[in-house]
């Protein structure tokens, strides 16, 4: 019954552990896609955090007569906005390469920046070089996601160079505006000049008609005067005629009035002969005084006609006089009036002149270059000369270290799957012979894999771009074997199946924190601040570096850094030895009572 008993409980706690074994897989198969999402849950969001260098060597230019530095533009607008972690970096930071600058990704704006880009103010345009940098060998995947921040880069040259035209022409639009305005101010002198040269010609016109009416009244008034005088001058001629007529006609009457006298005296026959005689005489000395006398007044008569055309002549003449001396301050006025006019009309078509051709010249600089050339430009106003450090030419190039890293892991655990870690135990051995008995066993076997990633990488072509040696590729891949083969010896050593259940977690921590796939820095912050003690940091930039440039100095630091890990692992195997033994006793009891 106790027999029995002790069976039911053995089987118990098989079924038990069997259950936690099963628990535990699920546990880590679900932890793995998870952590994985997880840590890279916003990648293209998180390439904002990313350090982006920008260097500016802008020497800056002179355009419409200010200073302008667009790289400084730039550069200021980039760090302050929030596009992607842009910092300024220092003119030498690339002396040593994008490699050493601390960043990925850096963008050089060269001296002629400025120069290039305003050339299109006063002429044609140059397209301005920009200066890319990318470090592909850091992080494959990095590079393709920096296409982002490229593209959000070159939107913050654009929109500098598009505000620098438009501001360009714009001041160039505001010459011209000014011109203009100065324009319509010399329009308007133009115009108040036009008119007052019409109001002053109307004046002018008003002045010379009155004085052309005063003229003709003054022609009138002496026509009527020259006639009057001409009347006057007849009449005048026969009142003389007529004076001289009835004078000497007066004077016989005395002679006649005494031979009447004288004859009465004598002889009164005689006389009244005489008389008779006498008075006939006198009655036609009568007649001839009566008609002296008429034609006197006659010409009495026209005297007073003569003299009244005259008169009207001389009114007509004065009335025509003052009309022409009334129109003369009209005349001087409107040609006064016009003549300021006419200078007003004159300053303001000159300034007419001046201005439109100052406005034509603001529009004539701002507008330099030709419309179709002008769009063509501004459409892709840079050339991006992009600079790859590590270039490759394929994906599968870019995953190679990763793949030959993670198997290299895998295969090193797959060792112990086959091979104990301990060796057996054996009389009179110690700790030495018990650890290390079997490491040649270990290291044939990481050889082996070693030469089976070499010879994998060689066939599809992972090397193709550079000349990489076999032999370096080789050597590396053993180095990473055989210090992962250590790490898994201790930790089968020590913690039996449990230890390779924590190879496996440790495998899905390290393919987020190592920056295999995607660099850390667009994961969270944990991974980042685990990266430096991830294994798989280290292969994974060695394996990047022997495959690329295979630069020594890189590779024998990785390979120190693995080297190290490597040797501690050893050391813990040997100083966790006494556990491992104790271990190793518990479960081969175990076995033996659930096989038993």
């Amino acid at each position: 019954m106790a027999e029995t008993n002790g069976i039911t409980e053995i089987d118990g706690r098989r079924a038990a552990l069997t259950i936690a074994k099963a628990v535990a897989v699920a546990l880590v198969v679900g932890l793995f896609s998870a952590f994985y999402c997880w840590g890279f849950w916003d990648p293209a969001g998180a390439m904002k955090h990313v350090p982006v260098g920008i260097v500016n060597l802008d020497e800056g230019a002179v355009a419409n007569g200010e200073d302008v530095n667009l790289g400084a533009d730039i550069t200021r607008h980039a760090v302050e906005g929030d596009a992607a972690n842009f910092v300024e970096l220092d003119a030498d930071a690339l002396d040593e390469g994008v490699e050493n600058s601390g960043c990925l990704l850096v963008f050089e704006i060269p001296e002629r920046f400025s120069r290039d880009v305003m050339s299109g103010t006063d002429g044609v345009p140059k397209v301005a070089d920009l200066e890319v940098y990318k470090n592909v060998r850091y992080n494959y995947i990095f590079s393709q996601f920096s296409s982002s921040v490229e593209k959000e880069f070159e939107n913050e040259i654009d929109a500098a160079i598009v505000n620098a035209y438009v501001g360009g022409a714009y001041a160039g639009l505001e010459r011209a505006r000014n011109g203009f305005e100065d324009a319509s101010d010399g329009a308007e002198r133009l115009a108040s000049g036009g008119d007052g040269l019409g109001i002053g010609l109307s004046s002018l016109e008003e002045g010379a008609g009155s004085a052309a009416e005063g003229a003709g009244s003054v022609a009138s008034g002496v026509h009527d005067l020259a006639e009057g005088a001409s009347v006057l001058d007849v009449g005048a001629q026969s009142l003389a005629d007529g004076t001289e007529y009835l004078a000497d006609s007066t004077q016989a009457m005395p002679g006649k009035t005494d031979r009447l006298a004288s004859g009465a005296s004598s002889a009164a026959q005689a006389g009244l002969e005489d008389f008779a005689s006498g008075s006939r005489t006198l009655a036609d000395s009568s007649d001839v005084l009566v008609s002296g006398i008429q034609q006197a007044n006659d010409g009495v008569q026209s005297v007073a006609q003569g003299a009244g055309s005259m008169n009207q002549g001389a009114s007509t003449l004065s009335g025509g006089a003052g009309a022409l001396a009334a129109a003369l301050p009209q005349i001087r006025d409107g040609a006064a009036s016009a003549e300021d006019g006419a200078e007003r009309l004159a300053s303001g078509a000159s300034e007419l002149v001046s201005a439109t051709a100052a406005g034509a010249d603001g529009l004539s600089g701002s507008l330099a270059v030709d419309s179709s050339d002008m769009g063509a430009y501004v459409a892709d106003p840079t050339n991006a000369r992009v600079e790859k450090y590590g270039a490759l030419d394929y994906y599968g190039q870019g995953f190679a270290p990763l793949f030959m890293t993670t198997s290299l892991w895998l295969g090193a655990l797959m060792i112990f799957f086959v091979i104990e870690p301990l060796c057996p135990k054996q009389r009179g051995a110690g700790r030495l012979r018990t650890v290390l008995g079997r490491i040649p066993s270990y290291l044939a076997a990481c050889a082996l894999e070693a030469a089976t990633v070499t010879a994998a990488a060689f066939l599809i072509g992972v090397p193709s771009m550079y000349s990489t040696s076999p032999f370096l590729l080789f050597g590396y891949a053993l180095s990473v074997s055989v210090c992962f083969m250590l790490i898994m010896q201790f930790l089968n050593m020590t913690l039996g199946v449990a230890g390779k259940a924590l190879a496996v977690l440790v495998l899905i921590l390290q393919l987020a924190c190592s920056g295999g796939t995607l660099p850390v820095e667009l994961g969270r912050g944990f991974l980042a601040s685990m990266k430096p003690f991830m294994p798989f940091t280290y292969a994974i930039d060695g394996f990047r570096e022997t495959i690329t440039y295979a630069n020594p100095s890189v590779i024998l630091g990785d390979l120190g850094i693995l080297a190290a890990a490597g040797m501690i692992f050893l050391m813990l195997s040997l100083a966790t030895w006494d556990f491992a033994e104790k271990r190793r006793v518990v479960e081969t009891a175990q076995f033996v009572a659930w096989n038993a």
